[in-house]
């Protein structure tokens, strides 16, 4: 599968889709999910054009993976989370219904494992 530029998050890093960043630096942004599963969910992004997490560990620099994993805890702290879930999803199969590596960071106090 080829990366689609017109993708919404491809979009949204252009700026020609308006979002509530919450956070941005060279390689990242962060927004809120437009449906959210929780009292705080965000979506973290690359900048990069990479298809799914194998894509994006497979291709990117070492220095974007250090700082895109890095980065993260400081996003849910920024956002008042200690506690919280990560998730992404790869490929139609497996949930993945944007195809732009994406994260989810999900606080639901009502979650848990059942």
């Amino acid at each position: 599968m080829e990366y689609d530029n017109n993708n919404v998050f491809a979009r949204i890093i252009r700026k020609e889709v308006d979002e509530q960043i919450v956070y941005e630096d060279d390689y990242m942004l962060c927004f809120h999910d437009k449906e959210p599963l929780g009292e705080v969910h965000l979506l973290i992004i690359p900048k990069g054009q990479y298809l799914d997490y194998a894509d994006f560990v497979g291709r990117a620099s070492d220095e974007e993976k250090k700082h895109f994993f890095e980065t993260i805890p400081l996003i849910a702290k920024q956002n008042g989370l200690t506690d919280y879930r990560l998730l992404t999803h790869r490929g139609a199969k497996g949930g993945q219904t944007v195809f732009h590596f994406h994260v989810h960071l999900i606080y639901d106090s009502n979650y848990s494992l059942r």
